[in-house]
């Protein structure tokens, strides 16, 4: 299949395939809201199986609340409940997941047993989280999502079936060039952060029981000044996503793979002769102090990975989480990885989580390696609510 970066002695294959139809998932949905059922009697330790089953003894709903933050602690992803207390369909479905890898009876309980067996799975050191406490401190996510130029026009679909995956989650597009300082605050944004030449699309979700809004970004070759905005957003934004030509390790690119006008340059491409990048922007953008997480979405992506983390005398892997690929990468995924991130993010999954997704999503049989590798990580200091974890 085309890749997104193509022969390394060619110039980018390109295509004019459809994007698969289904291929953009939906928004994760928690279960319908449970009715309550009582525990087995004498049993302060058992869960009732079964949606919406909640224990009559006491401390029996925090119990719950533990085993749900237990199972994401020890890398199963779950949707954030409203009532962390109750099992939804979806999470008696994930418990029963964990019971048989560990080679316990599918009860879809939190008995003993499976109880004992989470906390002994918990592992900081083998399951890490983005720094969701950082990136959503503000009360705003911040996101952009840039389309690289394509000589084929896949970009160009791409984008459309963007714009249409962000309203089919509920985000509505946001007119920020009309809207008044005051009126940006009004939706709890910082006018100084808003690139009012850019397109906007805005959704509030819920995290650890306080609203966020999350704040996208889209940037592509139909922006004014598309380097620039993409710039912007690498100075400040919690979440860069890039979709598109890696142009041969070189940094993203907005316009004809001849011309360095919308290029941003973050190296030297491994091969010369293909691409002209011009001067190198990574070291006179100053990226933001503050924690960022980026996902290049393009073919061996991880040739950025040494200019992102020697250039910016400010980066490292403290406050600068990336996800790259380690391999070629087709146009057909663009759409499905970009959202299996934001999505990923807005739910708090692991970093595990999301990275399983994706090489799912890009999985190849002729080449079997991981399709993507997660650079930092491992020094964060989020985790899912520790004072829910109870023992050791």
């Amino acid at each position: 299949m085309p890749s997104k970066v193509g022969s390394p002695k060619t110039q980018p294959t390109t295509t004019t395939g459809k994007i698969a139809a289904g291929g953009i998932p939906l928004p994760r949905k928690s279960g319908p809201t449970p009715s309550p059922t009582t525990s087995t009697a004498g049993k302060k330790d058992v869960f009732v199986s079964g949606p919406g089953s909640v224990l009559a003894s006491v401390g029996g709903e925090a119990m719950v609340r533990s085993g749900h933050q237990l199972l994401r602690y020890a890398g199963y992803d779950l949707p954030v409940l409203s009532n962390e207390g109750k099992l939804t369909a979806e999470s008696t479905l994930v418990l029963k997941k964990f019971q048989a890898d560990h080679k316990l009876p599918e009860t879809g309980s939190f008995d003993t047993a499976t109880m004992v067996a989470l906390k002994a799975a918990k592992s900081p050191t083998t399951v890490q989280y983005p720094e969701y406490g950082k990136m959503f401190k503000d009360g705003v996510l911040s996101t952009t999502i840039a389309i690289g130029f394509d000589e084929g026009g896949a970009d160009v679909r791409q984008r459309k079936a963007v714009v249409e995956s962000l309203l089919s989650r509920g985000f509505k597009a946001l007119d920020v060039a009309k809207l008044t300082d005051a009126e940006l605050k009004s939706h709890g944004l910082d006018p100084k952060k808003v690139d009012k030449s850019a397109t906007y699309y805005l959704k509030s979700f819920e995290s650890d029981g306080k609203a966020v809004q999350s704040l996208v970004k889209l940037v592509d070759r139909s922006a004014a000044a598309p380097k620039a905005q993409f710039a912007n957003a690498m100075a400040g934004d919690d979440l860069v996503i890039y979709s598109g030509h890696a142009r041969y390790g070189s940094g993203p690119d907005f316009d004809d793979i001849k011309s360095p006008a919308q290029n941003f340059v973050i190296g030297a491409p491994y091969e010369k002769g293909h691409v002209a990048i011009g001067k190198n922007d990574l070291k006179t953008t100053k990226l933001s102090d503050g924690y960022q997480m980026m996902f290049f979405d393009g073919c061996t992506t991880r040739h950025y990975l040494n200019d992102l983390r020697s250039i910016p005398a400010n980066k490292s892997a403290a406050n600068l989480d990336v996800v790259a690929s380690s391999r070629e990468l087709s146009w057909s995924t663009g759409i499905t990885d970009v959202f299996t991130m934001l999505d990923g993010v807005m739910a708090r999954n692991s970093i595990q989580g999301i990275k399983s997704k994706l090489d799912t999503g890009n999985a190849n049989p002729k080449t079997p390696d991981a399709a993507f590798l997660a650079d930092g990580f491992k020094g964060n200091q989020y985790h899912p609510t520790t004072d829910w974890l109870t023992g050791d």
